[in-house]
């Protein structure tokens, strides 16, 4: 998987939601928000987790899925 949009902050980790996109107003966005919200309750229903980190020194976010209870 590979991530080309921006990088996310914290605040924005913390309030992922559905229909939920970020700063629409500066990028142009396709889509409905869905993405994070649908790989996150795919995880729990397998017992995994999604974990999200954001880099403080680089614009980087990385998306982890974890799935080893299967």
């Amino acid at each position: 998987m590979a991530n080309t949009g921006c990088a996310m902050t914290l605040e924005q980790i913390a309030s992922i939601g559905a229909c939920r996109q970020f700063e629409r107003e500066f990028y142009a966005q396709q889509g409905l928000g869905l993405g994070l919200v649908i790989v996150q309750k795919l995880a729990e229903l397998h017992y995994g987790q999604l974990t999200i980190n954001t880099a403080k020194t680089a614009p980087t976010t990385t998306v982890f899925v974890d799935l080893t209870a299967i």
